[in-house]
């Protein structure tokens, strides 16, 4: 089952100096990671979440009706059923949470009325006036910045719903980063079991470039390389032999990974 953390691995970063130069503490983590496929069968809930998603739109969340994130909520019953599945592994209120780059949606305002939630977003997809004139309304911290940029401040639980590393390949980076600021860490992972690249242009120069996507052996890689030995080929495996939730083909695995208290081993 989702969440379940068994084996207690040592991280082994690819840096383990901060930026003064001093040494950071290598910290004890439980990963776990298990598979989202079509098996679990996420069109017998699409309707419920419909339902639900459609009421925080329409009355209890104004403002979120032109909301790009909020939209692909309504339109997918893959992207509702993943977002309540992985955010619903968050533990119950009352805690500090920092979603990196989740846009502004109905889950947002959920998560804000019961926690201190912050969102850490570049706002690709919305407005910067309408991000934060609803991180306003609905009482939400909103960093409009990359979360490589955040400041270090602590929080109970990081996450990053399909970002990694189908959007942003600095996962390595990332778990080592968000690890040294938070207990748990929440994350969607997704890649392709087959050749795929995009042609994408560099917003500083006007260099055109061919970046492939990650498929089984990057990812793999590099979270072997981050935990060491863990369950996450075999996830990888069912979910290349299983039907993907999206049209593209991309397949999603769910990990959690956990600080372990060295004084209850």
């Amino acid at each position: 089952m989702l969440g379940a953390l068994p084996k207690v691995v040592h991280r082994a970063p690819s840096s383990c100096y901060s930026a003064t130069g001093m040494q950071k503490e290598k910290l004890p983590f439980a990963p776990h990671f298990e598979s989202i496929t079509n098996t679990t069968q996420p069109t017998q809930m699409s309707e419920e979440l419909l339902k639900e998603t459609m009421a925080f739109y329409s009355r209890e969340n104004p403002g979120l009706e032109n909301v790009g994130c909020q939209q692909w909520l309504v339109d997918s019953a893959a992207k509702r059923y993943i977002w309540r599945l992985l955010y619903g592994l968050i533990p119950a209120s009352g805690m500090k949470i920092l979603d990196i780059g989740g846009g502004i949606s109905s889950m947002t305002c959920y998560l804000a009325e019961s926690h201190h939630y912050q969102l850490a977003d570049v706002l690709v997809h919305d407005s910067a006036d309408i991000a934060h004139r609803l991180a306003e309304k609905y009482r939400f911290f909103l960093h409009q910045c990359d979360w490589a940029t955040l400041p270090y401040f602590e929080s109970d639980v990081i996450i990053a719903v399909d970002l990694f590393p189908n959007v942003d390949q600095r996962l390595s980076e990332f778990l080592y980063w968000a690890e040294n600021r938070a207990p748990l860490v929440i994350l969607l992972l997704t890649f392709y079991p087959f050749p795929r690249s995009y042609l994408a242009k560099r917003v500083d120069t006007e260099e055109l470039l061919t970046v492939c996507a990650w498929g089984k052996s990057e990812l793999s890689r590099c979270l072997a390389d981050h935990y060491g030995e863990t369950n996450c080929d075999d996830a990888i495996d069912q979910s290349i032999v299983s039907d993907s939730l999206f049209h593209n083909g991309r397949r999603c695995i769910a990990m959690t990974s956990k600080k372990v208290d060295q004084k209850q081993k």
